[in-house]
């Protein structure tokens, strides 16, 4: 022990033991000292950073949906203003669905009855939507032939948000009708060009990215690559037996796989944490019931019948076949999602978000 010498307030001489420390132990006190800082600083540097999402994936698999979900847990949703502004896309997907459907049956050379409301809703333009319009829709969503020809939707293009929207008409052509969150992700507007959404989560901002999945929107997405955090690639579990709406040729499953491959070999994103949403997952089992995974992938077996089908063993299945796409072996995380689902997307969001911060 050192001794430190002194007086007390009488003028009477004092001697103080202190301990002996040894220089190891001031430099092991001084690089731990450090080491906290350096935490620190990383720490500090992690939430200083923004962490840009890119959301990438083919045309209708969700990716703008994943946005809105974004918007509305962690930017205090949509004002009545944005609210308000949806109503026409809405009362417009009401409309394509049902052209939509007049097409196919014509197209499956299905009868419809109710002649004088198909005459009147192939004239509907976008003037004309009021209820009346509404209830000429009900009507002929009830007629028989289209009916038939929904039961057979796989083999035209009609969005899958169709029956929502078509089994509410009079809701949504109301006077006094104003969105709610679940209208306004089930609504359907093609992402022309980018759309970029800024949020906080706590103290970490992020800045998420979401750009055009059609094929002639693909060129632009280059532009957005570099200084990336994460990609996020957004796939339709349930497109397995659809056609692409720009080559009906080509199955949208296939055409996901195709792009996920050249997404996650991508030299530009070699440093970047890649996401795999495997969106849809309401529909993919529903779906499954009544058409099987082999119509896409010849070699899945599932023997079960209707009632009794396996979706955890299919969803397996499709996963595997993105990741076989990783040629690099790279750390790929998986999520099944269905992004209509705000507590679904907010759990997975949630995990996302720790990941990209304890790789960060």
């Amino acid at each position: 022990m050192d001794r430190q010498d002194g007086k007390d307030e009488d003028g009477i001489e004092i001697q103080i033991a202190s301990p002996k420390v040894s220089s190891k132990e001031i430099r092991r006190a001084s690089r731990f000292s450090d080491e906290i800082d350096s935490m620190i600083k990383s720490d500090q540097k992690i939430r200083n950073k923004t962490v840009t999402l890119l959301l990438l994936g083919t045309g209708g698999s969700g990716k703008s949906t994943i946005a809105k979900q974004m918007k509305i847990i962690h930017m205090k949703g949509f004002q009545n203003e944005e609210r308000i502004g949806f109503i026409k896309i809405i009362r417009q997907n009401i409309v394509d669905a049902i052209q939509t459907l007049i097409k196919g049956a014509n197209q499956l050379a299905i009868s419809i009855k109710d002649t004088d409301a198909l005459q009147r809703i192939i004239s509907l333009g976008p003037d004309t939507l009021d209820m009346s319009a509404g209830l000429e829709i009900e009507a002929l969503w009830n007629d028989e032939g289209i009916r038939k020809a929904f039961q057979q939707r796989n083999q035209f293009q009609l969005e899958e948000s169709s029956p929502y929207f078509l089994n509410n008409v009079r809701r949504f052509f109301a006077s006094d009708y104003v969105p709610n969150d679940q209208d306004i992700l089930y609504s359907r507007a093609k992402t022309n060009g980018v759309v970029e959404i800024p949020f906080q989560i706590g103290d970490i901002p992020f800045h998420l990215i979401d750009v055009g999945g059609q094929r002639s929107q693909r060129s632009k997405w280059i532009h957005f690559f570099e200084g990336v955090t994460s990609v996020i690639f957004c796939a339709s579990l349930s497109d397995y037996d659809l056609m692409l709406e720009e080559d009906e040729q080509v199955n949208r499953m296939d055409e996901s796989i195709t792009l996920f491959e050249e997404i996650v070999n991508s030299g530009w994103f070699k440093r970047t944490s890649m996401i795999l949403f495997l969106n849809k997952r309401d529909l993919f089992e529903e779906k499954l019931e009544r058409v099987n995974l082999s119509v896409c992938f010849p070699t899945y077996q599932d023997t079960s019948s209707p009632g009794k089908k396996d979706p955890s063993k299919a969803l397996d299945f499709v996963s595997q076949q993105f990741l076989a796409q990783n040629y690099n072996k790279r750390k790929v995380y998986v999520h099944p999602t269905t992004a209509t689902n705000t507590d679904n997307v907010s759990r997975v969001f949630w995990s996302v978000k720790e990941v990209l911060l304890n790789s960060a």
